[in-house]
């Protein structure tokens, strides 16, 4: 395994990235993406990963939520399609998968045994790129479901969820080398959260994020941040370029935002909301 050295991300690598849209363009210019997420009591979850999504610049979003959630979501976020499952406080159904330019799924799932045979057969035979976070990844290290990633794959863990994945005890000291051996072993690319987030890919190179704030220690932030991976991957984005984006804006939209919410106060909807700037700060 290779002794990685972090390189950081700065608005420089983001500038170059964000692509200019011209003036002919329409919807299906920017993806169409599948969000498949929450379960009673955490509908919030889908919620805010899908108006975190949109405010991305995915082209179009459909949400796959149980049957409770359908009122309040279409309140908070009328932009999003709905697939409503046929259960009432977790997703059970498996849909056809063809029709998406990605897929995320997790925030807010639950661990119920039919959301995990929707999980497995999402990894079986999904080929496009996907974002997995939450809960599912809690089922895939409960069930031991690693086998079934591939490079099209990001997973992002919290330290906890970490350890449940790498089946290793979490250092703090030695993340850089944990997330890259994982990536390494598993061919995937893996967001490990925390300050000053890492991100690895398949090769075991190590991108280290420089934006964010304490503020983001909060309930909601990695829903946010799950949201935004996924609209780069619909916006035909290279998944490490995706996840790379997504949390450089993540944390620079937080830091925007506590210029004017203690960072103390700040909420995942008020990151949302400071997303527009934050683009529009890394391009100018």
């Amino acid at each position: 395994m290779k002794n990685t050295i972090p390189k950081e991300i700065g608005k420089n690598d983001v500038s170059a990235l964000l692509e200019p849209r011209p003036q002919n363009v329409h919807k299906g210019n920017f993806g169409h993406v599948l969000l498949i997420a929450g379960s009673k009591g955490r509908g919030g979850a889908a919620m805010l990963a899908s108006k975190a999504c949109l405010r991305s610049g995915v082209g179009r979003l459909t949400t796959h939520i149980p049957g409770f959630l359908e009122s309040a979501h279409l309140s908070f976020v009328p932009e999003a399609m709905l697939i409503i499952d046929q259960h009432d406080e977790y997703i059970t159904e498996i849909i056809e998968w063809g029709d998406y330019d990605a897929i995320g799924i997790g925030p807010g799932l639950g661990v119920h045994p039919k959301t995990l045979a929707l999980v497995t057969s999402l990894l079986q035979s999904y080929q496009g790129p996907m974002v997995l976070d939450a809960d599912a990844l809690n089922l895939i290290s409960s069930h031991q479901l690693q086998p079934l990633l591939s490079n099209k794959c990001i997973l992002t863990p919290h330290p906890g969820e970490f350890e449940r994945l790498t089946g290793e005890k979490y250092d703090e000291n030695k993340r850089v080398q944990q997330v890259s051996e994982f990536s390494q072993k598993h061919q995937v690319i893996t967001v490990l959260k925390g300050e000053s987030t890492l991100i690895s890919n398949e090769k075991g190179d190590v991108y280290k994020n420089i934006t964010g704030n304490p503020g983001l220690a909060k309930a909601g932030s990695g829903d946010v941040l799950t949201g935004m991976i996924l609209a780069f991957l619909g916006q035909k984005y290279e998944p490490i370029n995706s996840a790379n984006l997504a949390v450089y804006l993540h944390g620079l939209s937080a830091d925007l935002a506590v210029e004017q919410i203690h960072e103390r106060s700040l909420l995942a909807t008020d990151t949302i909301s400071f997303i527009s700037k934050a683009i529009t700060k890394s391009t100018h």
